[in-house]
């Protein structure tokens, strides 16, 4: 009777978590037809909201940024987004802090700003930076990171104007290459796309796991 009630309350969850999942696959195809009906704005803003939301249920012990940063890199599908963006990187170190974050930044600023026309991943950065760090400042700085890719800039440059302010615009990358072309501009259907791969790996991950997002 125990394994019969078991296997119940099983497929009554998966019900439920597919049932779920469903409903947020239509909620994200909605998002295209208010685009095109003239509301590209609030598009763009659910579209972080979800994005948000689903990086909460991955990590839900981890900060707003930390988490869509993480989501967007991880099961985003766009490679771009991992690639840090020396200005970004700048940018972030600055506004660390603690007096270690101020005496990195000051080594290592003649190399950001001289390196701009293109960006780079993790391994690569460190490379760059290497010269002016000792092995203890580089293994530091690869915990933050994260805090100069483009999945940050989403961040920073769309996420938060779009919730925080009235909409939020197209980021694009004047004279900045990526693997030898223009870096993409990141768009409203670009976060769209992503939004839905994010979608289907908390699902895959809920259904496989049998708990939500693999840990709930």
């Amino acid at each position: 009777m125990s394994d019969i009630y078991d296997e119940e309350n099983k497929r009554a969850k998966l019900n439920f978590i597919s049932a779920f999942f469903n409903d947020l696959d239509l909620k994200i195809k909605f998002l295209i037809e208010l685009a095109d009906s003239g509301h590209r704005d609030e598009a763009f803003l659910l579209s972080c909201c979800y994005i948000d939301w689903l990086g909460l249920g991955f990590w839900p012990n981890e900060g707003s940024y930390s988490r869509f940063v993480k989501v967007l890199r991880q099961y985003g599908g766009e490679e771009v987004f991992s690639y840090i963006h020396p200005k970004m990187l700048e940018e972030a170190l600055a506004k660390l802090r603690g007096k270690w974050a101020g005496l990195f930044l000051k080594k290592v600023l003649p190399i950001l700003q001289q390196s701009r026309v293109k960006i780079y991943n993790e391994y690569d950065m460190i490379v760059l930076l290497s010269p002016r760090l000792t092995t203890g400042e580089q293994a530091k700085i690869k915990d933050h990171l994260w805090r100069g890719t483009l999945a940050a800039i989403v961040y920073s440059k769309i996420r938060s104007p779009a919730v925080h302010e009235f909409g939020a615009l197209d980021v694009s990358f004047d004279n900045t290459t990526f693997r030898g072309c223009p870096v993409p501009t990141i768009n409203f259907q670009m976060l769209h796309n992503c939004l839905k791969r994010i979608a289907n790996a908390a699902r895959e991950k809920s259904l496989s796991t049998e708990k939500w997002f693999g840990h709930a």
